[in-house]
C-alpha cells in the first residue's frame, strides 16, 4: 500500500496511522499527536507523479473560536473571534516550475473545531475542552446538520484530534517542489494538521471523498454554503423580524410589562417577561437557594465557543456569585415577585461567615457558598469582593425599602445586617489587613481578581450600601448604627472623590477606574450615577449635584475613547450598565440604540430563543454574532432586565414625596403599560407596597400617562418628554410646570402632589418651536 504514497515527515519521534485508508507519518511525544509548526515547509523526496494530497487534522489549532474577557473588542482587536468563512491560513503548493497553487484554509469549508464541538477521548487529558461537546444545533436539528455537511469539505472519521478530519487535494501533473502550511498573519490562531500524505499515480479516491479542488477559491462557488450556514448558526441584524408575537408566560409570577411601537419594542417585551419569569422561577428555590444559572441551562462553549451550545448545561447553577444574585434579588424586589426573597435573604445570611481562609471575618465572598467549593476554588476566592458584598447588601435593603421587609425584621436580623455593614468598618479601620488607602482593596473582577487592586466601581457600591444600611437603620429607630455606618459610608465616598476623580484639560472633573480588570467596556466607571437609580433616584438631571454632572462631562471622554451603544460582549457589565447610563443621563439616540442592542443580542431566530446570554461575539462587521457562555447568567440576565424598570420610570425611591414618574420611551417605542405592578408608599408610617396599572404613552405632539392605583396612593410629579430641542410651548401641563431642556431634548415636570386612585394626564407641544 506504502508504494502508493509518500508520508511526509515530522521531526523527532514519530508513528505511522492510518485513518480514512490513508496512512500517515504522525510527530507523537509518546501521549498525544503534534502538529506541524506554523509556516512549516514540506519537501518529498520525490517530485514527479503525485495526484492527490491528503492533509490530517484540519482543527483549529486552540480549540478556542473566541477570547477570554478582556479589551480586545474596544481596542478593535478581533484576530482571535473565529467565524465561518475566516481564513486561518492557506495550503501553498509549489511546483518545479516555480508555480503554486493556494488552497485557503477557511473555516467552516475546509478547517472546523475539534475541542469544543466533540467529545474528547479518555486518553485526550491534556485538553481542555470546558465539557464539550457543544454541537447544538447539529447534533438535533438534521436540516442544521445538513447545512454543515453540505458547506464542509472535509472527510470525518471517529478519530482523535490529530486524525478526526481530513482534506484531499488534487495536484497538477507535475513535480511538486514543497509544501508550505501558511498561518493567517491576520489570525492569532492557526490550523492544526497532524500528517501529510501525497498519493501517486495509480491511486483512487475512495468512493465519497470529499475533495477540495483549488479552482473553487477563484469563483468563490462555496460561498453561498457558508452563507447558510452562517445564517443558520448565527444572528444577522438583517434578519431581525419585522413583528414579534408575544410570548405568553405560563403561571406569571412578575406583572407584565408591554412595550409598543416597533418590532425592537415587541422585540424586548419577550426578553423582559421571559428574563424576569426566569429569574422569579430558577434563580431562586423555595428553600432559599440561590442560583448563578439557571439550572438546565444552554451553554455556549464557555467564553470560547464557536456559536454551537449544549443543552442541559449545570454552567453555575450550584454557585451563589454574590455580585449576580444581589442583583438578580434586587430586580425581583422592585417588581413585586417577592414569594422566595425572605427565604433568599435567611439562606444568604447563613452565608454570611468566617470561612475565607484570608479574612476569617463575616463576609459574603465572590461565590457566597464558598464553604461548599472544592479547596482549588476556595483559593482563588477568598479574597475581599466588596462589590459582590455590596451587592448583597443593597438586596436587604431593598427588602426594607420595598415595605415586604419592617422594622420588626430588621431587629430580629441586626446581628447579621451588623456584621455585613461592619465589613466595610473593619477595612478602613484596619488598612495593614485590608490594604485599605482612602479607598477599599478589592479581590474582584472589578479590580484585578485573585491579587486585587483598588477599583471606582466596588468603592461606589460599597459606600453606597452603607448609605442604605444607615438609611434602614434610622427608620427603624437605630440610631447609634444610622450615624456610624453614614460616617463611615460619607468617609469612603470622600475617598472615592479624591483617588477617583481627574481635573482634565479638556473635560473638567470626570470619574476614572482602573483598566486591568477582566471586564471588556469601561462603563463601570459611572457606577456613582447608575447605582442611584436602585436607591436614591431615577432622575439626577431634576434632582442636580456634582455626580450628575461630573458624570455628563465623563460620558464625553469616555465617547472619544470608545464607546459603542451595541456593546454586549458582557450583557450586563456592558450593554446593560451603558443602557442604565445613558438613561440617567437622557441620552435619548444612543439609549435608544443600546435598547435595540439589548433585545437584538438576546435573540435568536431558532435556537433558545430570549433568555439573556451572559455575552455575544459579534464580528467585525457588525452585522451579525454568536452568544457565549451560558444562558440565563443572573447578573447579565438582571441588567438587561433593569432595562425595562428603567423604561417603565415608576420611581418609587423617595416614598416620603410620593411616586414621581420618569418614564423613558426609546425613540422607536410609543408606549409603554403595566398590571398590578407594585410600587412603594407609605401607609400608617409605615413603608407598603401599592399596586398600579398604568400606561404612558405617546400622542400625536406629546404623551398621555394614565394611571389607577388599587389604593390611594401619594403622587409627587410626572415628568413628560421628550420633546425635540428648542419646544417651548406646551399644552395641558397646568400650573407649576417647569420645562427643562436636558441634553439634546426638553422635558415637561408637573407637579401634582397629591394622594388619589386615578392620574389621567397629557401634555402637548403646542405651536412652533421658540
Amino acid at each position: 500500500m506504502t508504494a502508493l504514497f509518500e508520508l511526509l515527515p515530522h521531526g523527532g519521534q514519530t508513528v505511522e496511522k492510518e485513518a480514512f485508508g490513508i496512512p500517515f507519518s504522525l510527530a507523537y511525544d509518546g501521549a498525544r499527536i503534534l502538529p506541524f509548526d506554523p509556516g512549516a515547509t514540506l519537501e518529498p523526496g520525490e517530485n514527479e507523479g503525485f495526484t492527490y494530497a491528503y492533509l490530517a487534522g484540519m482543527v483549529n489549532r486552540s480549540g478556542w473560536c473566541s477570547e477570554w474577557w478582556g479589551q480586545n473588542e474596544v481596542r478593535g482587536c478581533y484576530n482571535k473571534r473565529i467565524f465561518i468563512g475566516d481564513q486561518l491560513g492557506s495550503a501553498l503548493f509549489i511546483y518545479k516550475d516555480w508555480t503554486q497553487e493556494i488552497v485557503p484554509l477557511v473555516f467552516g469549508l475546509n478547517v472546523w473545531n475539534y475541542d469544543l464541538y466533540h467529545t474528547k477521548k479518555s486518553y485526550e487529558t491534556y485538553l481542555n475542552t470546558f465539557e464539550s461537546p457543544y454541537n447544538e444545533p447539529f447534533a438535533s436539528d438534521p436540516a442544521a446538520k445538513r447545512l454543515l455537511d453540505e458547506a464542509l469539505l472535509l472527510n470525518e472519521s471517529d478519530g482523535d484530534k490529530g486524525l478526526h478530519y481530513m482534506m484531499c487535494v488534487p495536484l497538477k501533473k507535475k513535480p511538486l517542489m514543497k509544501i508550505i502550511l501558511a498561518p493567517a498573519e491576520a489570525k492569532a490562531d492557526d490550523v492544526f494538521i497532524s500528517g501529510v500524505t501525497l498519493a501517486r499515480e495509480g491511486h483512487v479516491p475512495a468512493a465519497g471523498t470529499k475533495i477540495v479542488d483549488p479552482k473553487i477559491f477563484l469563483n468563490r462557488s462555496y460561498t453561498d454554503r457558508l452563507d447558510r450556514l452562517s445564517r443558520r448558526l448565527y444572528q444577522y441584524l438583517d434578519e431581525i423580524p419585522s413583528h414579534v408575537e408575544p410570548v405568553a408566560v405560563e403561571a406569571p409570577v412578575c406583572p407584565s410589562v408591554t412595550f409598543r411601537g416597533s418590532n425592537i419594542a415587541e422585540l424586548y417585551t419577550n426578553v423582559y417577561n421571559l428574563n424576569m419569569d426566569d429569574m422569579a422561577k430558577h434563580k431562586v428555590d423555595s428553600d432559599g437557594m440561590t442560583h448563578t444559572s439557571t439550572p438546565g441551562t444552554a451553554n455556549f462553549g464557555l467564553y470560547i465557543g464557536l456559536g454551537t451550545f449544549r443543552r442541559g448545561s449545570s454552567s453555575y447553577a450550584s454557585h451563589i456569585w454574590t455580585r449576580d444574585i444581589g442583583r438578580v434579588l434586587t430586580e425581583l424586589a422592585f417588581c413585586g415577585a417577592t414569594e422566595k426573597l425572605l427565604a433568599a435573604a435567611s439562606c444568604l445570611h447563613g452565608y454570611l461567615d468566617c470561612s475565607s481562609w484570608r479574612f476569617p471575618r463575616p463576609n459574603w465572598k465572590r461565590i457566597g457558598n464558598y464553604c461548599e467549593l472544592p479547596e482549588e476554588m476556595q483559593q482563588l476566592t477568598a479574597g475581599k469582593e466588596n462589590d459582590g458584598h455590596a451587592s448583597i447588601m443593597i438586596f436587604m435593603a431593598r427588602l426594607f425599602f420595598s415595605g415586604i421587609t419592617g422594622r420588626d425584621w430588621v431587629h430580629a436580623h441586626l446581628d447579621k445586617l451588623t456584621d455585613a455593614a461592619e465589613w466595610f468598618c473593619w477595612q478602613m479601620d484596619c488598612p495593614e489587613e485590608s490594604n485599605f488607602d482612602k479607598v477599599l482593596y478589592s479581590d474582584s473582577e472589578a479590580s484585578a481578581q485573585t491579587y486585587g487592586g483598588y477599583d471606582l466601581y466596588s468603592n461606589i457600591i460599597a459606600c453606597y450600601a452603607l448609605r442604605a444600611y444607615a438609611k434602614m437603620a434610622a427608620e427603624c429607630g437605630l440610631d447609634e448604627q444610622a450615624r456610624r455606618w453614614k460616617a463611615y459610608g460619607d468617609r469612603l465616598y470622600d475617598g472615592i472623590m479624591e483617588v477617583f476623580t481627574l481635573d482634565s484639560e479638556r473635560y473638567g472633573r470626570i470619574f476614572t477606574d482602573n483598566t486591568y480588570d477582566c471586564w471588556t467596556h469601561e462603563y463601570k466607571r459611572f457606577g456613582p450615577l447608575f447605582l442611584l437609580s436602585d436607591l436614591e433616584t431615577y432622575d439626577p438631571a431634576f434632582a442636580g449635584g456634582e455626580l450628575y454632572e461630573i458624570a455628563r462631562r465623563t460620558l464625553k471622554a469616555q465617547t472619544d475613547d470608545y464607546l459603542h451603544p451595541w456593546s454586549g460582549r458582557q450583557m450586563g457589565y456592558g450593554q446593560g450598565y451603558l443602557a442604565h447610563l445613558l438613561a440617567m443621563l437622557d441620552d435619548y439616540g444612543r439609549f435608544t440604540e443600546s435598547v435595540k442592542a439589548a433585545a437584538c443580542y438576546s435573540y435568536h431566530h431558532t435556537d433558545v430563543n430570549y433568555i439573556v446570554p451572559e455575552g455575544v461575539i459579534v464580528h467585525p462587521s457588525r452585522r451579525y454574532w454568536f452568544r457565549n457562555c451560558d444562558q440565563g447568567n443572573a447578573v447579565q440576565q438582571a441588567e438587561t432586565c433593569k432595562i425595562g424598570r428603567m423604561i417603565l420610570g415608576l420611581d418609587d425611591l423617595s416614598p416620603e414625596s410620593g411616586l414621581c414618574l420618569v418614564p423613558r420611551l426609546p425613540d422607536d417605542f410609543t408606549a409603554v403599560e403595566t398590571k398590578a405592578y407594585p410600587v412603594v408608599t407609605f401607609k400608617d408610617g409605615k413603608r407598603a407596597q401599592v399596586k398600579v396599572d398604568y400606561a404612558y404613552e405617546r400622542t400625536e405632539n406629546g404623551y398621555r400617562v394614565l394611571l389607577s392605583a388599587h389604593e390611594p396612593l401619594a403622587v409627587n410629579r410626572v415628568r413628560f418628554g421628550p420633546f425635540p430641542a428648542g419646544t417651548a410651548r406646551f399644552e395641558g401641563c397646568g400650573e407649576g410646570a417647569e420645562v427643562r431642556a436636558i441634553g439634546d431634548r426638553v422635558f415637561v415636570y408637573v407637579p401634582v402632589k397629591r394622594t388619589l386612585d386615578k392620574l389621567n394626564l397629557s401634555v402637548a407641544a403646542a405651536g412652533p418651536k421658540a
